[in-house]
């Protein structure tokens, strides 16, 4: 799927029941957006509001605010992996644990290869417990996998 900022995404439901599965009825949850393009984020706002889960968009803002507002983020801040801009407010920001993800689908595998080699230095403590990587892999590439185990075993036999 092609998320919010036209980048091979996650659906919204995959996104609410994966990422943010641990959210309960009554938390709040914030998306930034650009410009007035409310329908870019409405399906992810309507699976969150659907789970009773409270969604504030911050729109019409400069890169600087939504960079400043990101980096705000006290609890949690989660970013995909994609977005520089979104690391960079992770790694910079207040949040006590950032999550970066990224994800695994069939079009990055062909494209990149199936590894996930991440280069950063989390050998001091502090950055260690609060900076977490993530790999979430699409409802399409899953469905692929199982097809291809199907396959295997077949070829193999009894």
């Amino acid at each position: 799927m092609t998320g919010m900022m036209g980048f091979e995404d996650l659906s919204p439901q995959q996104l609410a029941d994966d990422a943010f599965g641990h959210l309960r009825e009554g938390d709040n949850i914030s998306f930034t957006m650009r410009g007035n393009n409310i329908e870019s984020v409405q399906p992810y706002i309507d699976v969150f509001e659907k789970r009773k889960i409270r969604v504030r968009v911050v729109k019409n803002q400069n890169d600087l605010q939504d960079f400043c507002y990101l980096m705000s983020a006290e609890k949690e801040y989660l970013a995909y992996t994609v977005s520089t801009f979104g690391v960079w407010a992770g790694w910079l920001g207040n949040a006590s644990k950032v999550r970066l993800y990224t994800i695994q689908s069939s079009k990055r595998v062909k494209r990149w290869g199936d590894n996930w080699n991440l280069t950063f230095d989390l050998s001091n403590p502090v950055v260690r417990d609060r900076i977490h990587f993530e790999v979430y892999k699409t409802a399409e590439f899953i469905e692929q996998e199982m097809k291809e185990k199907e396959g295997a075993e077949e070829q193999s036999g009894p």
